[in-house]
């Protein structure tokens, strides 16, 4: 990377670099501390750090489908108590099967088919957060501090409600991407959960805005890459195709009318359930 960076202002260009994080861009902090670790623990490896325009960037992924509660046109998801917990303590002792929730072809209501993903892990975890409506798995409880496990896992809610979001101890997020805006902005350039829940995307923008982290809305395009069908949840899309289908109107990311800006994008762009209205409306906020 540094010799990546050294090439680029070496001509001259002062543009913004977005330098990516550790294991498919999740982790600044790494193991082994200051042995081993990633610049949060070696911050020698960031010899760059005296030159201007340069931002980090990391993708905080939910990687697990619980499905639970999530197959309805409403969004259930929001106080599902699996979902809540941000498919850290899933229902099932295999939730790499759980079903996703695709579009029924009638009402508009998801159904759940086709498979999930995997339990998320701690790095990609918001921080410790008491949930009442979380429920553990294995336990069968309910009420519990959701979030990285390792950092989360059995307190109470009184200590689980004490944990700063800014400590870099607090888990998640905090603990493997935060520290690293001493260097520069940080940038989520891709995240999202991979069955449209919106409790892991309202707690992350809800982070976003308390750190003056920035996102891109992604993926903001009308189409899956690998999802169950069109326009389904099977990948953290935000947008649903003009007319439920990739078509004409907005072939190879080119819409008609044009998505130029507010204006033209609201005529053509319409957000997909539960958490792409999340961010569709936070980004009209903004």
């Amino acid at each position: 990377m540094n010799q990546t960076i050294n090439v680029i202002r070496g001509q001259g260009a002062t543009n913004i670099i977005l330098v990516s994080a550790l294991d498919w861009n999740y982790d600044y902090l790494g193991k082994g501390g200051s042995s081993t670790g990633g610049p949060i623990a070696r911050p020698a490896l960031l010899p760059w750090r005296t030159v201007s325009n340069i931002g980090y960037s990391f993708h905080p992924y939910q990687h697990g489908a619980c499905c639970g509660q999530i197959g309805s046109s409403s969004d259930l998801s929001a106080t599902d108590p699996y979902q809540s917990a941000f498919c850290q303590y899933p229902a099932s002792a295999n939730p790499s099967n759980s079903p996703l929730p695709i579009p029924a072809a009638d009402d508009g209501a998801k159904t759940c088919d086709s498979t999930g993903y995997a339990t998320t892990q701690d790095k990609k975890a918001p921080p410790c957060l008491w949930v009442p409506q979380a429920k553990n798995g294995s336990s069968g409880t309910t009420g519990l501090c959701a979030g990285d496990k390792g950092s989360c896992q059995g307190k109470s809610q009184t200590d689980c409600n004490a944990v700063q979001w800014s400590s870099a101890t607090a888990g998640g997020w905090s603990s493997y991407v935060l520290p690293m805006q001493q260097y520069g902005p940080l940038v989520a350039t891709e995240f999202g959960p991979f069955d449209c829940s919106s409790p892991f995307t309202t707690t992350f923008l809800k982070w976003c805005n308390q750190f003056g982290v920035s996102y891109t809305a992604w993926a903001l395009w009308p189409q899956n890459s690998g999802g169950p069908g069109s326009g389904a949840c099977g990948y953290p899309g935000v947008i649903v195709p003009p007319g439920g289908s990739l078509d004409a109107s907005c072939a190879f990311g080119k819409c008609n009318p044009s998505c130029d800006d507010l204006s033209g994008c609201s005529q053509v762009l319409t957000p997909m359930g539960w958490s792409g209205k999340i961010i569709y409306s936070d980004i009209r906020a903004a």
